[in-house]
């Protein structure tokens, strides 16, 4: 018995089920490298000196904001 799966559009087609499977992957691995690169930027700023910060014009307001938002959020 050939193993078909059923994808998001309802097709039938082994072809069609893997290539929807291999764009939610893609979607997933998109968001995930996301949240790494808004982790690693939120890590990087709290390392930054206050120098640099107003340099940047970054207040400890709007670090101390951005450093508390959750990896998931933008």
């Amino acid at each position: 018995m050939e193993n078909t799966y059923k994808c998001a559009a309802g097709c039938s087609s082994p072809l069609k089920a893997r290539l929807n499977l291999l764009e939610k992957l893609k979607k997933i691995g998109r968001r995930v490298g996301r949240w790494n690169r808004n982790y690693r930027q939120r890590k990087q700023l709290m390392e930054i000196s206050g120098f640099l910060l107003k340099d940047m014009g970054i207040t400890k307001t709007d670090l101390r904001r951005e450093i508390q938002k959750p990896f998931w959020k933008d």
